[in-house]
């Protein structure tokens, strides 16, 4: 059981986008770093965030708006 509350609060996280205090909630959690154990981002995740919010896919974006 422990698994399957594991793997599907994760996938909440990283693939729905829910809210860690949602998930807090939903696990009945009284504290978010209990939560926090359930809440794993794999590497490939970690990497997208990264370049979507970079500061310089930021500037770019907002550059390409500004042409459209």
């Amino acid at each position: 059981m422990h698994i399957l509350r594991h793997t599907s609060t994760t996938l909440l996280y990283t693939e729905k986008n829910i809210n860690i205090f949602v998930l807090k909630e939903i696990l009945g959690h009284k504290s978010l770093k209990a939560t926090e154990v359930y809440t794993h981002v794999p590497d490939t995740k970690l990497k997208e965030i990264m370049e979507k919010y970079a500061i310089s896919s930021i500037i770019e974006r907002e550059r390409s708006n500004k042409n459209e």
